[in-house]
């Protein structure tokens, strides 16, 4: 009697800083019966290899947690500066319509002079 087993895991592939791929495998395992020393170790390999998917995933997705707390971190610093230098153009604005405003009244009085 032949005993087929689908087993669907995780491949993943890991170069760190460069690539993450995940993919999907299909897995069959064929286990004959009469043949149980043979199929203790084919079943053994096949699951060895299967938590050593899992442990690669796991470790991706730990890399992927610290990758998101440290870009999460650059974010609120740089909405920080954002804020910071959106007051600052608004203190500027500021100062220079003020500027402005002295501008126009000192060409107003040098008009009444001139007159």
């Amino acid at each position: 009697m032949r005993i087929i087993y689908h087993i669907t895991y995780l491949d993943t592939i890991i170069v760190p800083g460069v690539l993450h791929l995940i993919k999907w495998q299909q897995l069959e395992l064929f286990l004959f019966e009469g043949d149980n020393n043979m199929n203790e170790t084919v079943e053994f390999d096949q699951f060895q290899l299967l938590e050593d998917k899992i442990d690669s995933l796991i470790m991706l997705i730990s890399q992927l947690r610290k990758d998101n707390g440290a870009l999460n971190e650059k974010i609120q610093a740089q909405d920080k500066q954002i804020s910071d230098l959106a007051q600052e153009v608004e203190g500027l604005t500021t100062t220079r319509d003020k500027a402005k405003e002295r501008v126009i009244s000192l060409l107003e009085k040098i008009k009444q002079v001139a007159v």
